[in-house]
């Protein structure tokens, strides 16, 4: 009885040790291959955010470009409007103020 239990027990050892290698061989594979798709995948994703990243400063510096064009000719405008006003105003003013003329002092008003 006793070595059938000793050859059970040995048998079931000799299983669960083959079994633990299996598992672990398994697991070595399956780890192998997991790291190999993330590596993949992580060279994928740096590609396309290298590629979104420039189509983002593509469009980024043709906006900015954009923007200085048109603040370039809103200050033309803003300036060309205002020296139009001004001058506007200017030649209101100077209409309504009398003329001045110069007049010659008279002989008692001169130095002494």
């Amino acid at each position: 009885m006793r070595s059938d239990s000793k050859a059970a027990k040995s048998k079931v050892s000799e299983e669960s040790q083959s079994s633990k290698e299996g598992v672990r061989s398994d697991a070595t594979a399956r780890k192998q291959q997991v790291s190999e798709e993330t590596k993949e995948d992580r060279a994928a994703n740096s590609a396309n955010a290298s590629a979104e990243r420039k189509q983002v400063a593509s469009r980024l510096k043709s906006a900015i470009s954009a923007a200085r064009e048109a603040y370039k000719a809103a200050k033309e405008s803003l300036d060309s409007s205002y020296e139009e006003i001004y001058q506007r105003e200017f030649d209101k003013i100077a209409a309504e103020m009398p003329k001045v003329s110069k007049r010659k002092r008279k002989s008692s008003q001169k130095k002494k």
